[in-house]
């Protein structure tokens, strides 16, 4: 017998829609401080990630790409479009914040 889905109310997305804003001017804050501070780009993206509790694991399977792609783009070493797109859309960035 298939399971009855449980609707969201306006009050739970209303609610959801808060908390992602939230976390984008959080994300937006931190880059801009890190930046101001003087720290390079590589460990501003690390430190986005751990901020959000994302690991490079969780970002190349979102991603759909091997963990070396995503720790060689990270890095500075290779850019992959994936990648760069995947984490800018999780943080709520735009990819030339982080990029």
């Amino acid at each position: 017998m298939p399971r009855k889905q449980k609707s969201v109310s306006r009050k739970q997305i209303n609610t959801l829609k808060t908390n992602f804003q939230e976390k984008n001017e959080r994300n937006r804050a931190v880059c801009s401080y890190l930046s101001r501070r003087g720290f390079f780009v590589p460990d501003i993206r690390r430190a986005l990630l751990a901020l959000n509790g994302i690991q490079a694991k969780d970002l190349a399977e979102l991603a759909g790409v091997s963990r070396p792609a995503v720790t060689n783009t990270l890095k500075g070493v290779r850019s992959n479009p994936k990648v760069m797109e995947t984490m800018a859309r999780i943080l709520g960035l735009e990819q030339e914040e982080i990029w």
